[in-house]
């Protein structure tokens, strides 16, 4: 038979091993939660990279566009100056 010191440690032990499953619950949501708000970050970051990476596209063709229209002016100023030397 059973006694009540070894009943008490039995109910103790179920108590702990209750406990125990419920802490180890919140820590593993509380986890989720951080790698759910980690994750939701990594995606945001990737959108603005992304979105970087196509005004760096758009900068660098127009930046492209000027020098293009520099060298044809430079061009135009140098044949313009021949002239007003002749």
């Amino acid at each position: 038979m059973i006694n009540a010191m070894q009943l008490t440690d039995t109910l103790l032990g179920a108590l702990n091993a209750g406990v125990e499953v419920m802490v180890n619950s919140r820590e593993k949501s509380s986890q989720n939660k951080l790698l759910n708000q980690y994750n939701h970050l990594v995606h945001k970051y990737n959108e603005l990279s992304s979105t970087s990476c196509r005004a760096m596209s758009i900068l660098n063709k127009k930046i492209q566009q000027l020098n293009q229209e520099n060298i044809q002016l430079r061009a135009e100023i140098s044949r313009l100056q021949r002239q007003v030397r002749k």
